[in-house]
């Protein structure tokens, strides 16, 4: 959540290897652990200030692999808090509260 907004609807459920919105990973489910080819159209209207945290996000973690994006997000308060009483491997769907992320990252967030 930035700018006191969600970005989407949808919930993040804090699963073993890292926080998961459903509705994504089932579209994508099929790649695995391969990457997932750039659309050719993209379906969705974005706002200029959506475009704008959409690309910062993009520039932090663009580069980055599954295997590092994991070891991030387990180190990251959010997806642990979510997880607190769930053992390591075990499947859930806890969802990460926005109020969690949005005063986790915050402190990410550079105002102009």
């Amino acid at each position: 959540m930035l700018r006191d907004r969600p970005l989407f609807q949808q919930n993040i459920e804090a699963w073993p290897h890292g926080p998961v919105v459903y509705d994504v990973w089932n579209a994508y489910r099929e790649y695995k652990n391969t990457a997932i080819p750039e659309p050719e159209v993209c379906e969705f209207e974005f706002t200029d200030d959506e475009l704008e945290v959409l690309e910062e996000v993009w520039n932090a973690y663009g580069e980055l692999s599954a295997r590092q994006l994991e070891h991030l997000t387990h180190s990251e308060q959010p997806w642990v808090e979510a997880r607190k009483r769930l053992d390591p491997g075990e499947k859930s769907q806890e969802v990460i509260l926005h109020e969690t992320m949005k005063s986790y990252y915050q402190k990410y967030v550079v105002e102009d």
